[in-house]
């Protein structure tokens, strides 16, 4: 039953984020982002809970990286500690996932993923500014 209750004040808090967004409410947008986020990582802990695996410790573990990215990307000024904080979740989920179902590695894909991603790269990288060097990682 929680986790119902709680699948549905996640839906609000995303929806009214959006609208908050939308409406260029930032202060809203601010509080209500960031407490989606903590929503969606206490469903995965009351899951947690009642079935604990080491998958769904490193999904927390994870989701707190994740909320601390969505916490610096509020001000510009703290881009660089969120897109490492982002990039430490990302690790973090890829590890989880691993585990999971182990790693099949196929090497024509990875070559079309790298041309595509070192490609989309490229074209950002001249409005990247000080960052060229943390995107790019």
């Amino acid at each position: 039953m929680i986790t119902v209750i709680l699948s549905v004040i996640i839906a609000v808090s995303a929806i009214s984020a959006i609208y908050a967004y939308h409406i260029k409410n930032i202060v809203l947008f601010s509080w209500l982002k960031p407490l989606t986020s903590i929503l969606i990582l206490a469903l995965a802990i009351s899951v947690h809970a009642g079935h604990p695996t080491a998958y769904s410790q490193r999904i927390i573990a994870s989701l707190v990286f994740a909320i601390i990215g969505d916490i610096y990307l509020i001000e510009y000024k703290y881009l660089l500690k969120g897109i490492i904080a982002f990039s430490i979740a990302h690790f973090g989920f890829s590890y989880a996932f691993i585990g999971l179902y182990g790693f099949y590695s196929d090497w024509r894909l990875l070559l079309v993923l790298f041309v595509f991603f070192m490609s989309y790269y490229l074209f950002l990288r001249k409005n990247l500014r000080d960052f060229k060097w943390a995107i790019g990682i």
